[in-house]
Parts: structure tokens; C-alpha cells; sequence
């Protein structure tokens, strides 16, 4: 269904990454299946991809979004940390090919 639609988007000329799209399934693996097929589908980056089931867990969505929130937040401490290790590793020797006694 939501490649239909990012497909009849694209032939009435809007970008599918414009929209925002929440895919959900019970499924773990179906919900993994929907985050690839997400990225294969062009949708853009205001995709929120959630593992329930929404008869028995309503206010799912709003804990996806935060959940991804956090995990923004945590990716970009790690690129903050992991900047200067690369700069620094580029300014460094290659001691891969050293002997060592």
C-alpha cells in the first residue's frame, strides 16, 4: 500500500520524502521488513517505523517517536566522540607494518 502511494506521488509530481509515514506491524520481523522497504521505497527521512499492536498498546506511536528521538540523540554523541578519534587517527603514523620486539 504505501509504495502505491509513494508511486502515484511521484507521477503527480511530489516527493514522497515531503510526507511524514508511520508503518507498524506486530511482527518484529515485518517491522524490520517495513523500516527496509521504507528505504527502498524512497520515502525520505520522516519515516517512524513501530513494532505493536495497536489495539493493545493505543499510545504505541508517541512512544516510537520518542524512542527514535533518543536514538538521534544518542547517534549524535557518537559522531561528536567519534570525529576527533578519526582527525586524530588520520594524523597519526600507519604502525600496522612496524616489527615490534
Amino acid at each position: 500500500m504505501f509504495r502505491v502511494i509513494a508511486q502515484h506521488l511521484r507521477e503527480t509530481g511530489r516527493d514522497p520524502g515531503e510526507f511524514g509515514w508511520s508503518l507498524n506491524d506486530v511482527d518484529p520481523i515485518a517491522a524490520a521488513c517495513c523500516a527496509v522497504n521504507a528505504y527502498m521505497w524512497g520515502l525520505g527521512p520522516r519515516v517512524l517505523v513501530a513494532c505493536s499492536d495497536v489495539l493493545e498498546q493505543p499510545h504505541r506511536h508517541a512512544q516510537a517517536l520518542e524512542e527514535r528521538a533518543a536514538a538521534f540523540t544518542r547517534r549524535a554523541a557518537l559522531i561528536s566522540a567519534a570525529k576527533p578519534l578519526a582527525m586524530l587517527h588520520k594524523l597519526l603514523p600507519d604502525v600496522s607494518g612496524m616489527e615490534t620486539d
